[in-house]
């Protein structure tokens, strides 16, 4: 009993760690523990994640050799991001892509006895990388033109797809046509003309990059009879885009291909589309049909060795057939006969026999992409949407804050080192050389790094570092994106740091001298202790700068908070809900952190 007395008494143990000076120290302590947890969880969940995932991948690869593939996900029905993981494959980003296209690669990576690598870009990416040569081949609704046969090399055409105009379902103007279901060239601008006027021009808008914007520039908006009645709008970047452009009204017709046309109007009661029909390929979005593309320059050789492996098995598949010399005929081919034979002929007969066998292959493969992912391709609610879509942003939320974590942790470490250099007392001739040089290069980088914008930084790094240096090795994503936080954190950390220096108290500074303490000792025990304690708030504020610039990283294919984002918008073909849903994941992170600053604002500078 006297013990327990002692034990409570107001000098035991369990007396103090309850005082109110105790309580913070052990706050703080735990405080800290659990932040440390976190952020090794986090660090696990996403790299040791990547690892282990890459580990368990080469694992159970079937072949000894991989075929890297660009494609996008927001190419409705030929590739798109599923959120069932059956009929898909995991892409190099952690999501599940599936569609026309990806099945199509799968059996001609099967064939070839390749295992398959998805990398995911936008659409203007795909051609970049292909271009760059950091993948081997490019399949994702690309059409083959005569411009991109002269960049890069293209296998033979595995489908063609119609040109369809995807119009709002309340715009009379269009009524008739859409009743019809189709109309031929010739007559539709005969209908612009009688539907347009110079004061109301019809609009028509379409997705970057695509060979849509050629036919819509030199067959409808600068054709001499019509011009004054049509009007083409600046081009957008996704479909889901466009066809929030038109249900708007910002746009009239959105020029698309008939498989992405069929796709939207049955996800949105709101829209319909009409096919635009003609002899003359040079009237269609798909002029010379889709084709996989591969690169030229150094892997040239390469490339038609695989084109020529996949043209055969494109053959086997299907999809292209033989002549009766036993050359390979694509849909395009077969097409440019018949259009040269008149019907009653035998041979236009057997031309049209074989494009339609080619045409009903392309259709079972089309439905049996449609009947595995009935959920994904059929109109859903909102609720559905967000149970569906919602895991997809916890994964892209830890992306992020890995981004801005340790772009903030490690610019810190370096901005600290940078300032201390710049700052050190040195009579020794190579020190000072070096501190020169460093600060020197330091200087420049930072002026560089403030007159360009981020998104592009990101670009530099990933397409342009990526691109030198992609015999020595290759520049992951996640990496080039922390790469320019990193390098962003240490120029403006650096700044915060210089100016408390700058501005700190000189009384303070004399009076250590006074004492006997020399410029190190200053340094040291006054100067930059200070000069840190008052830098703590912005450091707090260059992390909410952290967060919203990783947003930016979406354009080279990082998979965090606003890529979600946009490749949710292109499987859901809603672009609202998408970015409300990330605006509130970044409006807690932001007020979150600002709560904290408060906190430490007035426990660290007002204390």
């Amino acid at each position: 009993m006297n013990n327990f007395i002692n034990l409570i008494n107001k000098n035991s143990f369990l007396k103090n760690i309850f005082q109110k000076k105790n309580n913070i120290k052990i706050f703080k302590i735990i405080t800290l523990s659990i932040n440390s947890i976190l952020l090794v969880w986090l660090h696990f969940s996403v790299f040791g994640w990547h690892f282990s995932t890459k580990t368990k991948k080469q694992n159970l690869q079937k072949y000894s050799k991989t075929l890297k593939v660009a494609m996008t996900n927001s190419s409705i029905p030929n590739t798109f991001k599923a959120t069932n993981q059956k009929n898909a494959i995991k892409a190099t980003n952690g999501e599940y892509i599936a569609g026309f296209d990806i099945d199509l690669i799968k059996d001609v990576a099967e064939r070839l006895e390749y295992n398959l690598e998805i990398h995911v870009f936008d659409f203007a990416g795909v051609l970049t990388s292909l271009e760059q040569g950091t993948v081997d081949l490019a399949i994702t609704t690309l059409s083959i033109t005569d411009q991109r046969k002269e960049n890069f090399i293209v296998s033979k055409a595995y489908t063609q797809t119609s040109t369809s105009m995807v119009v709002r379902k309340k715009d009379d103007r269009f009524k008739e046509i859409v009743e019809n279901k189709k109309i031929e060239y010739k007559e539709f601008c005969q209908k612009l003309k009688e539907k347009g006027a110079p004061q109301k021009p019809i609009k028509f808008v379409t997705v970057t990059s695509t060979a849509a914007i050629k036919m819509i520039e030199d067959e409808i908006t600068n054709k001499d009879d019509i011009k004054s009645h049509v009007k083409k709008n600046n081009e957008l970047t996704s479909p889901p885009a466009c066809f929030q452009d038109v249900l708007q009204g910002k746009s009239d017709i959105f020029v698309i291909d008939s498989y992405l046309a069929r796709c939207a109007c049955q996800k949105e009661d709101d829209l319909v589309y009409f096919d635009m029909t003609s002899d003359d390929s040079k009237y269609s979005v798909c002029p010379q049909g889709l084709g996989i593309f591969l690169p030229k320059g150094e892997k040239e050789i390469r490339s038609l060795k695989l084109k020529e492996k996949m043209d055969k098995i494109l053959c086997d598949l299907k999809l292209v057939t033989k002549d009766e010399n036993q050359s390979l005929q694509d849909i395009i081919d077969l097409k440019e006969k018949r259009k040269n034979l008149t019907k009653d002929n035998d041979k236009y007969k057997q031309i049209d026999n074989q494009i339609k066998k080619i045409e009903s292959e392309s259709e079972a493969r089309l439905k049996t992409v449609f009947d595995n992912h009935k959920d994904m391709l059929s109109k859903s609610t909102t609720w559905h949407q967000i149970k569906e879509t919602f895991p997809s942003y916890l994964e892209g939320l830890k992306t992020t804050l890995i981004l801005a974590i340790d772009g903030l942790i490690i610019g810190f470490l370096f901005a600290t080192s940078y300032t201390l250099i710049k700052n050190s007392q040195s009579h020794n001739k190579i020190i000072l050389n070096i501190n020169k040089g460093t600060t020197y290069f330091l200087d420049t980088l930072f002026f560089i790094l403030k007159g360009i914008p981020v998104a592009a930084q990101a670009m530099l790094v990933f397409y342009g570092i990526g691109y030198l240096c992609k015999d020595l090795f290759e520049i992951k994503r996640l990496y080039a994106g922390l790469f320019v936080l990193v390098l962003n954190s240490l120029a403006n950390i650096t700044v915060i740091l210089m100016q408390n220096i700058k501005f700190l108290d000189k009384g303070q500074i004399e009076a250590a001298h006074s004492l006997g303490m020399n410029q190190k000792q200053v340094f040291f025990s006054i100067i930059f202790p200070q000069a840190l304690k008052r830098s703590v708030p912005f450091i707090i504020q260059q992390f909410i700068t952290n967060i919203k610039d990783s947003s930016f990283f979406a354009i080279i294919g990082i998979a965090e908070l606003s890529w979600q984002a946009q490749s949710n918008m292109g499987s859901t073909f809603n672009p609202i809900l998408p970015f409300v849903t990330i605006s509130c994941f970044y409006l807690i992170i932001i007020s979150i952190t600002n709560l904290l600053n408060k906190i430490f604002t007035k426990n660290i500078l007002h204390k």
